[in-house]
């Protein structure tokens, strides 16, 4: 029984190091991790009803001027505290991003963050993504690595 116990306080203990991670990335915005499926970027100045990168984010980089990032969409997100209701809403003003949710196996979207204007851009395909660089003026040094 004892042995038992020791297992059971050692188990628990383990579960409670876990570190979820909230990392600083520029300005207002942060990088939170809480676990395999749910990263997003975020501003952190205003917080609710805040556009932000979604579940999944897979990758990202930045500059002084722009965050960019690869996410993976993923249905549940740990920022997606809202009511039915205002969650119904959000569904039909972001119905580009549902539908990318439904093909959640084989899709990546791509995001663009103007950091000077607070201005999110997404989810875009790879190639509206790439013109979208082009339209804004990102250097091509600003690239990023992906965890697919």
């Amino acid at each position: 029984m004892r042995n038992f116990l020791v297992l059971v306080l050692l188990f628990v203990s383990s579960i409670s190091c876990q570190t979820d991670e909230n990392i600083h990335i520029i300005g207002n915005y942060y990088y939170l991790d809480e676990g395999e499926t749910q990263k997003v970027i975020y501003n952190n100045k205003h917080m609710k009803n805040a556009p932000y990168v979604p579940c999944t984010v897979r990758g990202y980089a930045y500059n002084e001027n722009f965050i960019v990032a690869c996410q993976k969409p993923f249905p549940i997100c740990i920022l997606d505290n809202v009511s039915t209701d205002s969650l119904f809403t959000w569904q039909l003003n972001n119905k580009k991003y549902v539908d990318s949710c439904k093909q959640y196996t084989f899709s990546l979207n791509f995001w663009i963050i103007d950091i000077k204007k607070d201005s999110f851009y997404g989810p875009l395909n790879l190639n509206e993504y790439l013109q979208k660089r082009i339209d804004l003026k990102i250097p091509d040094e600003l690239k990023m690595s992906l965890d697919l």
